[in-house]
């Protein structure tokens, strides 16, 4: 069974946007599915960069997008993915000190949690206003 799964409420209309935010929850639910076996290639050091990443280049496109589109949420957005990036690397920071017990379970929750909201608050928003061409 998914841990998360893409669903068509996602859907903001933005293909690039559409097809980043499916490869997230694929690797979310592969980062899940890797923890759920104990599989060998359950390499969290891996499953961070490639998370940090696949994020870093995601939101170089939606921002960019935004800023074309002259959104003005555009502020607030960026400061939703700095937090997100830094929420990230403190659960790196936190792994890297140690503190494995429990952390990829707390990191899987926060990921499915903060990705459903921000596509259906944040990016939602953006889609309302969007116009595809400038």
């Amino acid at each position: 069974m998914s841990y998360v799964v893409w669903q068509e409420k996602f859907r903001i209309g933005i293909p690039e946007v559409d097809d980043d935010h499916k490869m997230l929850f694929d690797l979310i639910d592969q980062f899940h599915e890797a923890y759920a076996r104990g599989s060998a290639s359950h390499d969290p050091e891996r499953v961070f960069s490639v998370l940090l990443a696949y994020t870093d280049r995601h939101f170089v496109r939606e921002e960019g997008l935004m800023r074309d589109a002259g959104y003005g949420g555009l502020a607030a957005h960026v400061c939703a993915h700095r937090a997100l990036r830094l929420d990230v690397v403190a659960f790196y920071e936190r792994f890297r000190r140690g503190e494995q017990a429990g952390l990829c379970l707390e990191l899987l929750a926060f990921l499915k949690n903060w990705l459903h909201f921000h596509i259906m608050e944040d990016d939602m928003a953006f889609k309302k206003v969007f116009r595809p061409g400038g």
